[in-house]
């Protein structure tokens, strides 16, 4: 299948150490001075698009620290888009977690801070409370994974492992 992958946003506030953030930010900032994809630009290009194509919400950056991303994402399956969303959940609510639960993923890839530090996600209770919901909403075809590195696992972050092991 075809994918057409989205990033909605040019930096992250996540900074996680394996990503180059600040090259992105400064070849990027020679361009254009819009850090958000707005909807408007979001819609047009999905507009123009065949629908066998698979749209990713990816790239360098969370996407939902941009805060049209639910918008996008409800668009795009409101279309007939078969969807793929890469993220590390920053930026996600609740509230929003309720609005897209029911749409039929082809993958909701959920990057996990690791017990190493490696990705710089800050773990508090709104972070716990929206992965908490996520496995409570049975989200399609979620995965969640944590940051390997080339000597092996670090693991998990030690608050999301007792979540996953309360899950199992």
């Amino acid at each position: 299948m075809k994918r057409l992958e989205i990033t909605t946003r040019i930096g992250c506030k996540n900074r996680c150490k394996y990503c180059p953030q600040d090259k992105l930010i400064k070849k990027y900032s020679k361009i254009s001075n819009i850090f958000n994809m707005g909807f408007n630009t979001f819609k047009k290009c999905l507009d123009k698009l065949p629908k066998n194509i698979l749209i990713t919400f990816s790239g360098f950056c969370e996407p939902f620290l941009n805060p049209k991303c639910i918008k996008m994402i409800l668009y795009a399956n409101q279309k007939g888009f078969e969807i793929r969303i890469n993220t590390t959940c920053v930026g996600l609510t609740i509230e929003d977690i309720d609005l897209i639960k029911d749409i039929p993923f082809e993958l909701f890839y959920v990057h996990l801070p690791d017990n190493a530090g490696l990705t710089n996600i800050k773990v508090n209770q709104h972070y716990l409370d929206v992965i908490k919901y996520i496995l409570k909403s049975e989200i399609s075809h979620s995965t969640f994974i944590y940051k390997k590195t080339s000597e092996g696992d670090v693991g998990p972050h030690p608050y999301l492992k007792d979540i996953f092991e309360e899950k199992t």
